[in-house]
């Protein structure tokens, strides 16, 4: 690797074609120079909030749209101004229901398909779908699930091609009063219903959505399933991943040591390569972010000081790219795992200690930071960013705080 001076306390380190990842299965290791030069943050300039305003609940997700914060809650959903005053809310309970399971464990329950929110709601075994405009909470159209043995949506898992997937409790089948197990819904948004429902007596944790294929792969504790366009298994592996991707049609799943398989969509699931060092993402997920094309993905690094760099990675080859050190931690904090976004041209990166950090994505050198957060418990924050700023809600003190993608 070269190690080049970026200002007075930044080194980047450029490994360019430098090893990092094997096809076919293999494995392979890659990493900045060592010694590593551990960045110093202290001339990096602090970014100032626009606003942080106290919400009547806490919000286990926040949603950057247009003009508008969206908060969801277990009972409500409402919207921010541009100044952090609620707009409008939609109660909950006038619906019959409710959007969340947990009030103060940071999980996306809700999200956005053409501009428009897509918010479950539910109550027993009852689950609605709803779609909002951000702009007045209005609701476009509502649409009941026709599935017995499934209650609660657990987790907003994307949109792809005009279908949304749901991750939710009960598998579909009869087990009594309570449903046991969980699935992945599939919904027609155009046309407004299920297209296909997959149930399992396990508990799926995530899911990862080609852009450009039908197919989706999900994950218990200790093994991975890819499902075709109907919701039919193609395959099952046997592997534990800490958290789950797809990019560069490829699904990508890392393990807790940091060790990265890229398995290829196909009847086989076979390894297309694999890739070693890889900072799996917290438990709050975050471990990798894609770039604006997608086909660039930013990840977080091990360096063997034991602090982190952020690079790049080619999902279609593995190949790690450019790596730039990072300032340290606070020596307090405790480990967090990868925790990244991107928007606006920004890559964002939250700290253990909860420093959130806007990284230039070129180079990896920090453009401003924001401590206004620091010491808070990273596993209660949700956050979110676009529309030109950043959103974080601490769910233990039930603030909103939004921080302009500029840092100012």
């Amino acid at each position: 690797g070269v190690v080049a001076a970026a200002g007075a306390a930044t080194a980047i380190a450029l490994l360019g074609d430098h090893g990092g990842a094997t096809a076919g299965g293999g494995s392979g290791t890659s990493g900045p120079p060592s010694p590593v030069v551990r960045p110093s943050g202290a001339d990096v300039p602090e970014a100032k909030a626009g606003w942080q305003a106290t919400q009547q609940s806490p919000s286990p997700q926040v949603l950057c749209v247009d003009g508008v914060t969206v908060c969801v809650s277990v009972q409500h959903v409402w919207g921010l101004d541009e100044g952090g005053r609620t707009r409008w809310t939609v109660d909950g309970a006038a619906l019959g229901g409710v959007f969340a399971i947990d009030p103060n464990t940071p999980r996306a329950v809700a999200g956005t398909d053409a501009g428009r929110l897509i918010v479950p709601v539910w109550a027993g075994q009852k689950t609605d779908l709803l779609s909002l405009d951000p702009a007045d909470g209005r609701t476009d159209w509502r649409f009941t699930r026709d599935q017995k043995n499934a209650s609660a949506v657990t987790s907003f898992e994307g949109v792809r091609a005009g279908k949304a997937y749901l991750l939710g409790s009960g598998d579909g089948q009869d087990r009594g009063l309570v449903p046991g197990g969980t699935h992945l819904w599939a919904v027609d948004l155009a046309a407004r219903r299920t297209a296909w429902f997959h149930g399992e007596d396990t508990l799926l944790a995530r899911s990862a959505l080609l852009p450009d294929d039908d197919r989706v792969m999900v994950s218990n504790l200790d093994q991975l399933k890819v499902l075709d366009g109907t919701g039919a298994v193609v395959w099952t592996r046997k592997l534990a991943a800490m958290g789950i991707a797809a990019a560069g049609g490829y699904f990508l799943a890392p393990d807790a040591e940091g060790k990265v398989t890229a398995l290829a969509p196909d009847d086989k699931g076979s390894t297309a390569w694999t890739a070693d060092g890889v900072v799996p993402g917290s438990i709050r997920g975050g471990g990798f972010a894609a770039g604006e094309d997608g086909k660039l993905l930013y990840c977080l690094w091990k360096d063997a000081d034991g602090g982190c760099s952020v690079g790049t990675l080619d999902p279609a080859n593995g190949r790690p790219g450019r790596r730039t050190p990072l300032p340290a931690d606070s020596p307090e904090a405790k480990y967090l795992g990868a925790r990244l976004l991107y928007a606006d041209g920004n890559l964002y990166r939250m700290g253990a200690d909860a420093v959130i950090w806007a990284l230039d994505p070129a180079n990896g050198i920090p453009r401003w930071k924001y401590s206004g957060l620091k010491g808070k418990d990273p596993s209660k924050l949700a956050w979110s960013a676009g529309a030109g700023r950043l959103c974080v809600s601490d769910t233990t003190t039930q603030t909103i705080t939004a921080v302009p993608a500029k840092g100012a």
